[in-house]
């Protein structure tokens, strides 16, 4: 069996992915209700939650306006409703296999919104700011431990980001925040397409 059965009656054949199966509510349900390392956090943090970090580091931190990027660096994870969240030491063990099942996975549910292209533009800065948000989990929310993460010295945990402030948030209101961010940057990327049909009109007249 290589199906599986989403919250919104969607059957997906994850061998053979039918891209129009592939449903925001979908991803934004099982994002909100997917821990982040294992749960071995002092509070649950979701996939939902770190996307939404991730899209304010490219903003604030990064300087990045193109809201297709920001979308993108929000849906970096988006494929993990379908793989779930496996942990970095587990994909190191499975190896190479792992890596190109999860970056196919990944190019058909970026492709389903036409961010595939946008993420491999940007990937490294959508990468740095991912590690800002690793980093910054890291330290406000994993006990201190001898053996340090690479990431806490490459990329230095954000001391704007305080993770304290969303303790008593639900996978519910972490779901309905994900889900407003996207139609909000989705909205504002086809707004910016509108116009440039409009501006090439006027530079041709």
């Amino acid at each position: 069996m290589t199906w599986m059965l989403t919250n919104n009656g969607h059957v997906i054949d994850i061998r053979y992915i039918n891209n129009e199966r592939i449903d925001l509510r979908d991803i934004a349900k099982s994002l909100s209700l997917t821990y982040r390392y294992n749960g071995m956090t002092s509070r649950p943090i979701s996939v939902a939650e770190h996307s939404l970090v991730v899209a304010d580091i490219m903003e604030r931190e990064m300087g990045i306006t193109s809201p297709v990027v920001v979308l993108a660096a929000l849906m970096h994870d988006a494929h993990e409703y379908i793989t779930g969240d496996l942990s970095s030491p587990m994909k190191a063990c499975i190896g190479p296999a792992w890596q190109a099942e999860e970056t196919r996975i990944q190019k058909h549910v970026l492709r389903r919104f036409g961010l595939w292209s946008a993420f491999m533009t940007h990937h490294a800065q959508i990468h740095h700011a991912d590690m800002y948000a690793l980093s910054t989990e890291r330290v406000q929310l994993m006990p201190e431990h001898d053996k340090e993460w690479p990431c806490v010295s490459s990329h230095p945990p954000l001391a704007w980001v305080d993770f304290s402030l969303f303790d008593n948030w639900t996978p519910a209101t972490w779901e309905a925040a994900f889900i407003e961010r996207f139609e909000q940057l989705h909205a504002a990327v086809q707004e910016a397409n509108a116009r440039i049909p409009a501006m090439t009109a006027g530079m041709v007249a």
